[in-house]
């Protein structure tokens, strides 16, 4: 069986790279809600996730060229 084409990767970057500008901006505005600081807290069980997240952007930031 052959094995399915994939699409050209520079679509998948491209849709992956709006999906995730789209999310950051979500998580911006959450940031900015006036109920933030309020549950701080809270919210700070997140902050490895946003950690994982930035390093592994960090990864891919590096693996292109100059």
């Amino acid at each position: 069986m052959p094995i399915p084409r994939r699409k050209p990767i520079t679509d998948s970057f491209a849709e992956a790279t709006t999906a995730m500008t789209k999310a950051v901006k979500r998580v911006e505005a959450l940031a900015a809600d006036d109920r933030f600081d309020k549950n701080a807290d809270q919210i700070a069980i997140y902050a490895s996730d946003l950690i994982r997240a930035r390093d592994a952007l960090q990864r891919v930031i590096e693996k292109l060229p100059s």
